[in-house]
């Protein structure tokens, strides 16, 4: 409970609106229909963007900072500053864009996208978003491949 009090004076605009159980009561992995009316009852992912929006996930973009061989870097909407290059054999931890406001009844799950893993990018971080969480999300991968990989500021690289 400290946390959550710590959270509400961080981030005021978002706990409040987050009730104690599902109104609907309807358990399950939630569909495209009602990730949206969590996004807009709950602010469930913010910002959203109905594009990323999938069946029964949303895809998370790459933020604003990041971390790669120990040093933190910040990532701008514009040319030359806008992406990460991810060395051979390198874990690099990156910043979601959006803002995460987990309900306390749900969990959420997320991993890397398919075709990232296909290029040789592991994903080491833990798969599940705890109930009652506020916050963007850090996703530390690992480039297994023996070539550099680049991504690209509010570009998909997980899903939720």
């Amino acid at each position: 409970m400290k946390k959550d009090l710590e959270l509400s004076k961080k981030y005021p605009e978002y706990l409040p609106c987050c009730p104690e159980e599902d109104p609907k009561g309807e358990p399950g992995v939630l569909l495209s229909d009602e990730i949206e009316r969590y996004v807009c009852e709950f602010k469930l992912i913010d910002p959203f963007n109905s594009e990323n929006l999938k069946a029964a996930s949303y895809q998370l973009t790459v933020g604003d900072e990041y971390a790669v061989g120990g040093e933190i870097g910040k990532l701008y909407d514009e040319a030359g500053k806008n992406k990460i290059k991810i060395p051979p054999f390198e874990v690099t931890v990156i910043k979601t864009k959006e803002m995460i406001n987990m309900p306390r009844f749900l969990i959420g799950r997320w991993n890397i996208r398919v075709s990232k893993a296909y290029d040789g990018l592991l994903w080491v971080g833990g798969p599940q978003v705890d109930p009652g969480y506020v916050g963007h999300l850090y996703c530390p991968i690992y480039n297994l491949s023996n070539r550099e990989v680049i991504y690209r500021v509010g570009r998909g690289y997980c899903y939720n």
